[in-house]
């Protein structure tokens, strides 16, 4: 879950292109995304397919600047802005509650259009 105008304050949008989607399609990582519905995750979509991603808009009532990653066994939660800072929580109970309210949030959200 992002906003991507949030995190690119932090890790910009060339680091996502040249860097982290590089290496992700390389180790066949499949990345499905919950973002706030603008420009650049309007843009960002268009390449879902061939980037190995999908992508669902959270309601527009729905504002947050942090960022979540889950994976493995890991919660890695990003606030780029009031207090720049990372946190990678390591625990399997944890990244599987994570997982169940990213699951459900997936399926409460509409497709991209």
């Amino acid at each position: 879950m992002s906003s991507l105008t949030d995190i690119y304050q932090l890790l910009t949008a060339a680091y996502d292109e040249k860097h982290y989607i590089p290496a992700r399609l390389e180790n066949n990582i499949r990345f499905r995304a919950l973002v706030r519905k603008d420009i650049r995750t309007l843009q960002l979509a268009k390449n879902n397919p061939k980037e190995m991603r999908e992508s669902k808009f959270l309601p527009e009532n729905i504002s947050f600047t942090a960022t979540q990653f889950i994976y493995q066994n890991k919660i890695a939660y990003i606030s780029p802005k009031k207090e720049p800072m990372g946190v990678i929580i390591e625990s399997a109970d944890l990244a599987q509650m994570e997982r169940q309210k990213f699951e459900l949030l997936w399926n409460a959200c509409a497709p991209r259009k």
